[in-house]
């Protein structure tokens, strides 16, 4: 049996620098994975088979068949290599759905990686990478993880020194944000500053905190296509919460706190009923082994 860590990710500083020819927009952004992750497990087998188990909060349904990004992660290995292989894939599922966190692109990541391994297909880096590519921009940087620039619609990472650790307090609404709905809702204003390079500079300048060129373009959209979240930063505003801000698409807002104590503290007294919200922390990697042990979360 293998057993992997899929992390998700916040994006940092989402830039959005136009809308592209093939109806695609190009952006700009500090990408950084988390260790919040889903836990996938792959054991040899005739038949290619999966199952997912979900944890609270996270999702009342999550498909099981071709929709599934670790069954599309498969399937797509087993169609580029003309391949027979089965594998019996476990999907244990921590990193909540429509919610900004990359978790469907972290596990297809896995998928790859960890098929690659199991199957004995010694893929390069390179081929791996290509073939996250076709699975989505964010799967890329799920299997790069760490701290990186994404740029083009999403798929072309480059690597950045390791953040120095952060902790997070994560929140969600019951509803989430479809990624399609909030970009065509999504208007460029030319007012919308870009910060992903004045964040990068900070980060090499010991005198700054780069927390503070935190910014992203697609986070009054979603505010205005979910009250829900426009009130839960409304709120946060009025507690002086110095860094939140919305991952991705949303709809997960994230709290960058001073300590975990810190980060359990703000989880305790700010989540609304019927919310999702959870401690983390930023994590250097995306994709790990894990070793084998039953699920104890």
């Amino acid at each position: 049996m293998i057993t992997l860590a899929a992390r998700g990710k916040i994006n940092l500083t989402l830039d959005i620098l136009r809308r592209r020819d093939d109806g695609y927009h190009e952006l700009r952004s500090v990408m950084q994975s988390i260790d919040l992750y889903d836990r996938l497990y792959l054991t040899p087998h005739p038949e290619l088979e999966l199952t997912v188990e979900t944890r609270r909060g996270v999702a009342r349904w999550i498909p099981q068949d071709e929709r599934n990004d670790v069954l599309r992660g498969a399937l797509l290995l087993r169609e580029k290599y003309n391949l027979t292989q089965g594998a019996q894939m476990k999907l244990i599922k921590h990193i909540p759905s429509q919610a900004g966190l990359g978790g469907g692109s972290a596990d297809a990541a896995a998928a790859l990686l960890g098929l690659n391994s199991l199957w004995k297909l010694q893929l390069t880096w390179e081929e791996l990478q290509s073939l996250a590519a076709s699975l989505g921009s964010d799967t890329v940087f799920a299997l790069t993880g760490g701290t990186a620039i994404a740029s083009g619609r999403g798929e072309t990472i480059t690597s950045l020194p390791p953040l120095a650790k952060r902790w997070l307090a994560l929140f969600k609404p019951p509803r989430g944000l479809a990624t399609s709905r909030v970009f065509q809702s999504f208007s460029l204003k030319p007012s919308y500053e870009l910060t992903t390079d004045l964040f990068i500079q900070a980060m090499q300048d010991t005198r700054l905190d780069p927390m503070t060129y935190c910014s992203n373009h697609l986070q009054e959209t979603a505010l205005q296509l979910l009250p829900d979240l426009r009130e839960f930063a409304d709120q946060l505003q009025k507690k002086g919460v110095r860094f939140w801000q919305l991952s991705g698409s949303g709809s997960t807002i994230f709290v960058v706190a001073e300590s975990q104590e810190h980060a359990r503290d703000i989880c305790h007294q700010l989540t609304p009923r019927g919310w999702w919200s959870v401690v983390t922390s930023t994590a250097p990697v995306g994709i790990s082994y894990l070793p084998i042990s039953p699920e104890t979360k």
